[in-house]
């Protein structure tokens, strides 16, 4: 050790000078080539469709607050690194959070549904209930509801698919690992 006095601006500045730059560590997806084969074929199926036809789709997500500090997490790495392993961020326990569902279509935004907790599929059928047909159906004058959200367990689990045909709601299937395919 050379026992130095430096500034944290020094270091930062000499690590930029090294090709060193302050970025946010990533997260990665384990994408296989079946993941990518199925994002494809997604793009491919939806071609045909219309403006008619995105303006009966729904998109839905949660989304959390996170109580206490919970902020991004910088790391210093070469340019073009940003998956490489140790350049990545460490996920660590889960702090408190509340939760928001939330949704939109072209026709405007649905109620906002907050809760406690995490997401389950009991608490979604409720949330669907309460905020997605009727608003949704009032938006779209009568046409069918198309309803777009990611892969979460509790979004492709039976009961919900069975809830969703009964109430006369069609799903819009998004690949795995392609949450960048909602904007919601």
């Amino acid at each position: 050790m050379l026992d130095l006095e430096v500034s944290a601006r020094t270091v930062r500045r000499v690590l930029d000078e090294g090709g060193l730059f302050a970025r946010i560590a990533r997260h990665d997806y384990p994408y296989t080539s079946g993941n990518c084969a199925a994002r494809i074929q997604f793009a491919q199926d939806k071609l045909s469709w219309d403006e008619q036809a995105w303006s009966t789709v729904v998109f839905a997500d949660e989304a959390y607050i996170y109580l206490g500090q919970n902020r991004k997490i910088y790391v210093q790495r070469p340019v073009n690194q940003e998956f490489e392993e140790k350049y990545m961020a460490v996920v660590g326990p889960l702090k408190a959070k509340i939760g928001a569902w939330a949704a939109f279509s072209s026709h405007g935004t649905l109620p906002i549904e907050l809760y406690q907790g995490t997401m389950n599929m009991v608490r979604l059928k409720a949330v669907f209930k309460k905020n997605l047909i009727r608003p949704a159906a009032a938006q779209l004058s009568g046409q069918s509801i198309r309803l777009l959200q990611d892969n979460a367990k509790y979004h492709i689990g039976h009961a919900i698919h069975q809830w969703l045909f009964n109430n006369g709601v069609d799903e819009v299937k998004i690949p795995t690992y392609s949450p960048d395919l909602n904007p919601m």
